[in-house]
């Protein structure tokens, strides 16, 4: 049995920022964990070339979630602002209401469409080892989890936006081992096959949302009078839900054009290899999130607020705290690509199969990663313009890009897009974000919270570089990259001066309470 204790803590717990962070830090950790270990163990049941049906349908969830065209982040934002206020409980609920009615069109919609769709996407993948029926299985099956996307956001965001970060947390870590772990008994004990995979997906995608559908209904404030549909809720700030409709739909074809163009142009067993990297690539996702999430309601009552000095606080310690949950882990993986690859899949074929891309994968994830800094901030300012321009711009560039490396250099020339596409983002996107929001803090930003920590990592990668030794021992091979990775995230920490004291304070406090 769960403690009532517990129970009552996830529901009416708070928290601050840091308490938001470790949070999700700690169940992204443990999802993440979970996924590694999952999937070795499921790829002999399934084979390389049903992944690459997998970083498929991956890669068409990732457009899924955006699909809403940014209403779960002005909803999360709406319940941050508004979560609280007793006098406007009535419009909370008539917010959830409404944004209910909305999301379940935009389900059937999309299960409808995928139905409809599911022919013309066999076509367009190269199977070789699998069956057309078995393919098409699969695809039918996606479709579910795929229409089930949309109440997850909502409900998921709802409750990030109330601050329920632990109760959130709690709930994606059970689903997720439920998912990842129990999968393999299932394809052990049942079937062995591409199909039983997806069905699995599905199933626990299916039980997760009823229990986010009581949880947020459990969190908000009671009202007198049943909530209705008000779509002037929604409609009032439409130009800002419109503007991050665009940016997160563009930012989500930006990276996943370089994944539907080799689908087409390569072998399906190829797109898998590929897949694999990508999955890697994929953790930064988990690490910047938890940030990414703990701010953006945050930065939004600081903004409305009008305190400059506290803003620029969190912003630079967000930031930096960005930089030491992904710099350290994207460095290894760019200067030990096979070996990662090696430790994980515990296979020198697919290790060398997948190391170059690997790196450059990382790298373009790595500056994607901390990108997101700045988009919260734009968020919090409740402006998307230039962000708009941003994505439209590195969009029209990658396409063509993406077709021309990846016909021509195959699958690292289609990594190599988003490395050259999130460089320029930096180079060109991020001072005009700081000009328009927080002028004169620009070169603060890039020197203190960027290239201090990003030098630093570099140092310490390279120390661990040079210090390496060959071996085909797993133990040595972990234990070598284990230290390396301690020991570059502590440079990192010691070159971030915002996070390097906050930190200090968490732990001093941490102590305190024992």
């Amino acid at each position: 049995m769960i403690p009532r204790s517990l129970i009552r803590s996830l529901l009416n717990g708070q928290g601050g920022l840091g308490s938001g962070i470790a949070a999700n830090v700690a169940a992204n950790a443990i999802i993440g964990i979970a996924f590694v270990v999952s999937v070795p163990l499921i790829l002999p049941y399934i084979g390389v070339e049903a992944y690459g049906l997998v970083g498929f349908y991956v890669a068409i969830q990732g457009i899924v979630t955006v699909l809403d065209l940014g209403l779960n982040v002005a909803i999360t934002r709406d319940f941050g602002v508004i979560g609280y206020d007793p006098a406007r409980a009535r419009d909370l609920r008539d917010l959830l209401r409404t944004s209910e009615i909305i999301y379940v069109g935009m389900a059937i919609a999309m299960a409808v469409a995928w139905l409809i769709a599911a022919d013309f996407i066999l076509a367009w993948v190269n199977p070789a080892g699998l069956s057309e029926r078995t393919v098409h299985n699969c695809l039918l099956i996606m479709g579910v989890p795929l229409a089930l996307q949309f109440p997850l956001s909502l409900y998921g965001g709802g409750l990030y936006g109330m601050h329920r970060q632990a109760l959130v947390s709690v709930i994606g870590v059970v689903f997720s081992l439920l998912r990842n772990l129990g999968v393999i008994g299932v394809l052990y004990f049942v079937s062995a096959s591409p199909e039983t995979y997806f069905g699995w997906n599905a199933l626990c995608i299916g039980l997760q949302v009823p229990v986010l559908v009581l949880a947020l209904r459990s969190v908000i404030p009671a009202a007198n009078e049943k909530p209705r549909f008000r779509l002037d809720l929604l409609t009032r700030q439409w130009r800002f839900v419109v503007g991050i409709g665009v940016v997160t739909l563009a930012a989500t074809l930006f990276l996943q054009v370089d994944k539907f163009v080799l689908a087409r142009v390569v072998s399906l067993e190829t797109f898998g290899y590929y897949s694999l990297a990508a999955t890697v690539v994929g953790g930064l996702y988990w690490l910047s999130q938890p940030v990414f999430r703990a701010l953006l309601p945050r930065l939004s009552k600081l903004v409305e607020s009008a305190d400059r000095t506290a803003l620029l606080t969190l912003y630079h310690q967000g930031t930096q705290l960005m930089a030491i949950a992904i710099l350290p882990i994207s460095a290894i993986c760019v200067a030990f690509p096979r070996q990662v690859m090696f430790l994980w899949q515990r296979n020198a074929h697919t290790a060398s199969e997948t190391e170059t891309v690997l790196a450059i994968l990382m790298a373009g994830g790595a500056l994607n990663a901390l990108l997101f800094v700045p988009y919260t901030l734009q968020l919090a300012f409740s402006s998307t313009r230039v962000q708009i321009v941003m994505i439209l711009a590195g969009f029209g560039v990658s396409v063509p890009l993406t077709i021309v490396l990846a016909g021509t250099w195959g699958p690292p020339g289609a990594a190599a897009t988003t490395l050259i596409v999130n460089s320029m983002f930096m180079l060109f996107g991020v001072p005009v974000i700081h000009r328009r929001f927080i002028p004169g803090d620009v070169w603060r930003w890039t020197v203190y919270d960027i290239a201090f920590p990003l030098a630093a990592v570099t140092l310490g990668t390279v120390a661990a570089r040079l210090a390496y030794r060959d071996t085909e021992s797993f133990l040595l091979i972990a234990a070598q990259l284990g230290a390396a990775l301690l020991f570059t995230t502590g440079c990192c920490i010691v070159a971030s001066g915002h996070a390097r004291h906050w930190i200090r304070s968490q732990m001093v406090k941490y102590v305190a309470k024992i």
